[in-house]
């Protein structure tokens, strides 16, 4: 799981928590927030979630994982500062997807 994300995946992971979250500005907290949520899908998933060569964008992430994001991206805005544990759903979301490694 190396290389950048593409920025357009950001973007788009970005406008999914402002939605979430209903906000109309803090986008560059926002694209920070979203690059570490989906590094953190990824680690929990076991899989490169959006490929780095920008064939694929944000649309083609699975609509449950995508929501997971999304929350996890408004928890972390929401919880900056603090250490509270991101919602449970979040995982529950992903964890259809999760590739267990033997």
């Amino acid at each position: 799981m190396s290389g950048a994300i593409p920025p357009g995946v950001i973007a788009d992971a970005v406008a999914a928590a402002m939605l979430w979250l209903r906000l109309e500005s803090d986008e560059g907290v926002l694209a920070g927030l979203a690059e570490t949520a989906i590094l953190t899908a990824e680690a929990f998933l076991g899989t490169i979630i959006v490929p780095r060569d920008e064939s694929a964008g944000w649309d083609a992430v699975p609509a449950p994982i995508a929501l997971g994001v999304a929350m996890l991206v408004a928890h972390l805005f929401e919880a900056r500062g603090g250490d509270a544990a991101p919602p449970e759903g979040v995982a529950a979301l992903w964890r259809p997807y999760r590739q267990v490694r033997l």
